[in-house]
């Protein structure tokens, strides 16, 4: 019987050694603002549990969740507060959801924003699903849903703190 041996290969490595030329650190994440921090945590609640924005049925289970990109003092969600998840969250203003709805001709349902005020570590904000209706449905609207909860930072993140009104019309 033949016996074959192979050459072992020994490989010694160093924890000193210097990094190879071409890797780099990641980048550092965006630090988001107050608005955008408090958006984003109102969203990630949202998502770990549905009913905790008032839509009273109105917001598909399907499809892409559009999230308009002003507040009602016209200044503007950016696309840093939208978490990342199977479903996409996509940030668009007033003027680009009534299109879509004029487009598809089926009602557009988005999450609006609105009334957010901070002073310091404690933040107040209106929330609610709302929708846009094609021009050709020549329908009014009559419902929308909108919740006022409280959100405090809390080591460094904007956390829930309680719930305030909530009405659905």
């Amino acid at each position: 019987m033949a016996r074959w041996w192979l050459p072992l290969l020994v490989v010694a490595c160093s924890s000193t050694a210097a990094p190879l030329a071409n890797t780099q650190p990641a980048p550092a994440a965006p630090q988001l603002t107050d608005r955008d921090a408090v958006v984003a945590a109102v969203l990630e609640r949202f998502l770990a549990d549905p009913k905790t924005l008032p839509d009273h049925g109105i917001l598909p289970a399907t499809g892409p969740i559009y999230v308009l990109a002003e507040l009602d003092d016209h200044r503007a969600v950016t696309p840093a507060a939208l978490p990342r998840a199977p479903r996409p969250f996509k940030l668009a203003t007033q003027r680009e959801i009534d299109g879509e709805a004029d487009r598809t001709n089926q009602p557009v349902h988005y999450i609006r924003f609105y009334g957010l005020e901070i002073h310091g570590d404690a933040a107040t904000i209106g929330s609610g699903v709302d929708f846009a209706l094609p021009k050709a449905s020549n329908a009014i609207k009559m419902c929308c849903c909108s919740a006022t909860d409280r959100y405090e930072k809390r080591a460094g993140r904007w956390a829930f703190a309680s719930h305030g009104m909530s009405i659905c019309s």
